[in-house]
């Protein structure tokens, strides 16, 4: 196994960097002056890049005065995008790949649905910039190289490596560790082979002293803080079933000056919520990929299969407040006017559309913003007592946490009740009351949802583990959410 991973990340290297070198051509970095058919953004993310190659040490090319080597910036570039990939994969492997969104873990199946709603190439330009987001301390979100893409004809080869490397490479508790190792073996070899003086460029392959901080950090977290944590909690029992979240576990058995980051603790895993007249020992019902789906789309597209458990998000209509809305949607049609159809085969408008448009309302919506109605418990009581009325009846209601400004529910249609119509029973029913309530009139909700058939218990437990850390996360108070939990908060029906 460690042989495979070492043969593919050497092959790796070699594409990655001529793909790399590809891509930064195409953005004319090592040319004098940009090039003239260049938009705006393409030519600030030129200016970002040879300042960054500066830094690495790259400069004007002895041999072709005028132009700037770009040796070191290839490099750089070449090992994030590999990295991306190969990250992607482990988080997927381990479903631990996060949707920045909605804040659910996602397989690569969901990443295809998700590509051509985000304006990406496949399900694996989705994966890597999910790993990305996911991981900040690894892949900065200020970096320049991080909004380079490579061809599909440098990529596609990246992708099959990555995806050739058998599932046990992913879940091995020492893969991490051997990566920058084989990244670096063909140089090591080349340059002890030449012979020459050990400068600057040559140090890292020949020493290999420098491995990303963050594999180390990752090995010894895992390592040493495990064993450290284990202690902790052998002495103090009780601490791991009163902790709310793996964050708020993390820190309870921190040292000063080590947080233990990287430190995975598992969660019990709580049961799923038990079914009237369910056989225990039948397998809960969860998506099914060899039976037929029901689809039916409004904004986004909605799946259903049969009685299989769903996890579904709304949110408040003013979520994103209606003024910067409206810019954004005038700012979106002055755009597409100034960029009309079809775009460049390159796909570089496109991205340009959904880095300046999509990502955009992606980070409005991850802000929480609005009227937050639902922080009033009366409000939230509504919501709740809707959520709860047809439990048993049209569907079995599992998890929700109701937070200031959206919904999360994990529950499961009965009886061939359309998904559509219980979200609009529940939404209907309750933007009426909230509206009364609140002396207002026009939308409560926004008009779509968001919705996951749950594939497996993995899956199930994720998402109960989202629920009840949602509001962890978001520093809310008590009184301001409300949170079901099977054995936590038991269903009732208002009369």
């Amino acid at each position: 196994m460690r042989r495979q991973l070492e043969k593919a990340i050497q092959q790796a290297r070699n594409l990655a960097e001529a793909g790399a070198r590809h891509a930064l051509e195409a953005l004319g970095v090592q040319e004098p002056d940009p090039y003239p058919h260049m938009n705006e953004a393409q030519r600030g993310l030129r200016r970002q890049l040879r300042a960054q190659a500066r830094q690495l040490g790259d400069g004007e090319s002895r041999q072709k005065p005028g132009t700037y080597e770009i040796e070191h910036l290839a490099e750089k570039l070449a090992y994030d995008q590999w990295h991306r990939l190969l990250f992607a994969r482990y988080l997927l492997e381990n479903d631990l790949l996060i949707s920045p969104e909605h804040g659910v873990a996602v397989a690569l199946d969901d990443c295809e649905e998700l590509a051509p709603l985000m304006g990406l190439k496949d399900a694996w330009a989705v994966a890597a910039r999910f790993a990305a987001k996911g991981l900040p301390e690894i892949f900065r979100a200020d970096d320049p190289a991080g909004a380079v893409e490579l061809s599909v004809n440098d990529r596609q080869p990246l992708v099959e490596l990555v995806t050739g490397l058998p599932v046990e490479v992913f879940t091995a508790s020492d893969s991490l560790g051997w990566c920058y190792q084989f990244w670096q073996a063909e140089k090591k070899d080349a340059v002890n082979a030449a012979g020459n003086k050990i400068g600057a460029d040559e140090l890292p392959a020949v020493t290999q002293l420098f491995t990303e901080d963050y594999m180390v950090d990752f090995l010894l977290d895992n390592t040493l803080g495990a064993w450290w944590a284990g202690k902790v909690l052998a002495a103090n029992p009780t601490l791991a079933a009163s902790a709310r979240s793996e964050e708020e576990l993390r820190q309870a058995v921190a040292l000063p000056g080590c947080p233990w980051r990287y430190l995975r603790l598992k969660e019990p895993e709580r049961p799923a919520p038990e079914e009237p007249g369910r056989d225990a020992s039948a397998p809960l019902p969860f998506l099914n990929p060899d039976h037929a789906i029901e689809m039916h789309a409004n904004y986004l597209p909605h799946w259903q299969q049969g009685d299989v458990w769903i996890f579904v998000t709304w949110r408040l209509a003013d979520s994103i407040p209606a003024e910067r809305l409206r810019g954004w949607v005038a700012e979106k049609e002055a755009w597409l006017k100034a960029h009309p159809r079809p775009w460049d085969v390159e796909g570089r408008t496109e991205r340009e559309f959904h880095e300046r448009f999509s990502a955009r309302i992606e980070a409005w919506l991850d802000a929480g913003e609005g009227s937050c109605a639902l922080r009033d418990p009366a409000i939230r009581a509504m919501v709740q007592g809707a959520l709860q009325h047809f439990d048993g009846e049209r569907y079995d209601l599992g998890d929700f946490v109701i937070m200031p400004n959206h919904v999360h529910v994990l529950f499961r249609p009965r009886d061939g009740h359309p998904l559509g119509k219980i979200l609009h029973s529940w939404k209907s029913f309750t933007a009426k009351k909230i509206n009364a309530a609140l002396n207002q009139t026009g939308a409560c909700w926004q008009e779509d949802y968001w919705d996951r058939l749950i594939r497996n218990e993995r899956h199930f437990a994720a998402c109960q583990r989202y629920i009840a850390q949602n509001p962890v996360k978001a520093q809310l108070r008590d009184d301001e959410f409300t949170l079901r939990e099977p054995g936590r908060l038991a269903p009732s029906h208002p009369e």
